[in-house]
């Protein structure tokens, strides 16, 4: 029924030719001493209902409506109503439903000139609420189990008027606890981590979730829920598919390429966290919560294709302050796994190739030419080729 009035509301609109720019109403909600509540609308682009803000207990708030939109004053969490009252007389209409959250209790307010009236009084049964000032922003424990991987993504179809139709990284999970704020307008999903499978993941009222199976937008397991009915705690374990343990972030270096992982140290000097090996999967352990972490290709050649684990392209950073050659910052493009291919930089074959005999250059993996060679781990560039070389 909540669908059926806005969808008149936004017929009505249309056939009197009123703008997309429809006009503001205020309205005054007042909420007693010992209740709790909040303003909510049902937002059609998600699908969902959404929370426009916190009514102030024992407080007059004052509130810009939408002309033409249906908006619901919801009972704070752990709350249900008492009653509702108007200016014009009339009691507000209640609704059921499981999408407001809570009680699952929504009066509605139809933002509509002579519509109800433009005072409301709100009465809630329930503990005592939380103050006013508190963040009452309600907020999910991911809890990861030792020794699981796992991630947490969301769903993105539009991004304003552009089709996204994307699964973006929220966070990879560390070990124990792991809060995050959801939007309830979001659907949210539970990713099993690089060669692993879940063996259970539990909501807070020990209910196990659904667990599905890889599809074309996972490559491992999956569960998915809606961030409006997101428990307050998952427990997540997994365990390794392959019965071969893997730890850390998938990196997939292509036949013929060189790359390594650096990270920088609190003094800003880069460090070298691991070489990865052309053809195979390097696994690195990362702490991206507190480090940063670079894709970062050997001297004289450069990255021409990174693909997260879900298929997004990364397009490679330039800032010569860094690296001589181009990057992809991986705790902006968070993932549990990396494609990478690299091709010699510009130049570099067509100069070296002109002279093949030339001799060979030595660089160490920091990128710095070497002119001593002392034993250790070295990038040989000649001919307009690189290879890596170890000195003993």
């Amino acid at each position: 029924m909540k669908k059926i009035y806005s969808i008149l509301a936004v017929m009505i609109l249309a056939l009197a030719g009123l703008s997309a720019t429809a006009a503001t109403l205020q309205t005054k909600i007042f909420v007693d001493e010992n209740s709790y509540a909040v303003l909510k609308k049902y937002d059609y682009s998600a699908n969902g209902y959404v929370t426009i803000q916190r009514l102030n207990t024992g407080e007059t708030s004052t509130v810009e409506l939408t002309e033409g939109e249906a908006y619901y004053i919801c009972p704070g969490e752990g709350h249900q109503f008492g009653t509702v009252l108007s200016d014009s007389g009339a009691y507000p209409k209640i609704y059921k439903d499981a999408g407001f959250g809570g009680s699952g209790e929504g009066a509605m307010i139809y933002a509509t000139e002579g519509q109800l009236g433009n005072y409301y009084e709100v009465y809630t049964i329930g503990p005592t609420p939380p103050s006013n000032n508190d963040d009452t922003t309600p907020k999910t424990d991911f809890v990861l189990t030792a020794g699981s991987r796992a991630s947490v993504y969301h769903y993105v179809m539009w991004d304003g008027d552009e089709l996204v139709d994307e699964f973006i990284i929220d966070k990879i999970l560390q070990e124990g606890s792991n809060e995050m704020e959801l939007d309830p307008a979001l659907s949210y999903y539970i990713v099993a981590g690089s060669g692993q499978e879940f063996v259970s993941v539990v909501s807070a009222t020990n209910t196990a979730m659904t667990i599905n199976q890889p599809n074309g937008d996972f490559n491992t397991q999956f569960v998915s829920f809606a961030g409006k009915d997101a428990s307050t705690k998952y427990t997540i374990t997994t365990q390794a598919a392959s019965g071969e343990v893997k730890d850390g972030v998938r990196f997939t270096l292509a036949e013929g390429s060189y790359a390594s992982v650096y990270t920088a140290n609190p003094n800003d000097e880069l460090e070298l966290v691991g070489d990865l090996v052309p053809g195979k999967d390097t696994y690195v352990v990362l702490n991206v919560e507190a480090n940063p972490y670079f894709i970062v290709p050997a001297p004289g050649y450069e990255l021409s294709k990174v693909e997260t684990s879900d298929k997004r392209a990364i397009l490679p950073e330039i800032n010569p302050a860094f690296f001589a050659t181009n990057y992809v910052d991986i705790n902006n493009n968070l993932s549990d796994g990396y494609y990478i291919e690299t091709t010699p930089a510009a130049g570099i074959e067509g100069i070296e190739a002109d002279n093949a005999a030339a001799p060979a250059t030595y660089y160490d993996l920091n990128g710095r030419k070497v002119s001593e060679l002392v034993p250790g781990l070295y990038i040989r560039m000649a001919g307009g080729k690189a290879s890596k070389v170890i000195i003993r």
